[in-house]
């Protein structure tokens, strides 16, 4: 987003209803300007590495969501790509699936496996028996 522009942050939570929670700009010298704040204590705007950004204080689960930063140019938004927050309980869920996921693709390898050496002794043991018992026939032959 260019310096030149009000820049907006906005959050898109569960409700899916957007909520605008800053406006700012830059002053000429370079410094922040805040035009707006939803709730001073909670969100601070700030400049990092020349970029723009939101820090958020005491994030609770309703702080969950999809942040934009959006910069207002000539009665056109631009919007940035968004940034998710999320918990880490959300994360190991997600993580928990993927790893029943692998689990049941493991069980199902180790069934296929252990069905394969099965049918293999068993044909093995057939194999051998039925050499046998043609093998004892052909010396009763003989004698």
């Amino acid at each position: 987003m260019s310096y030149h522009h009000d820049i907006y942050w906005v959050k898109i939570g569960e409700d899916v209803q957007p909520k605008m929670l800053m406006v700012m700009g830059l002053k000429n010298d370079g410094a922040l300007s805040v035009a707006w704040n939803a709730n001073v204590t909670h969100y601070e705007g700030c400049v990092v590495d020349r970029l723009i950004g939101l820090r958020i204080f005491n994030v609770s689960s309703s702080d969950l969501g999809m942040y934009f930063c959006t910069a207002s140019s000539k009665k056109r938004m631009e919007f940035g790509e968004g940034i998710r927050l999320h918990s880490n309980s959300e994360m190991a869920s997600s993580s928990d699936g993927l790893f029943q996921t692998y689990l049941i693709i493991a069980s199902a390898l180790s069934c296929g496996m252990i069905l394969m050496v099965v049918t293999i002794i068993t044909v093995f043991v057939k194999t051998n028996r039925e050499k046998r018992e043609s093998d004892g026939k052909q010396k009763l032959y003989q004698i």
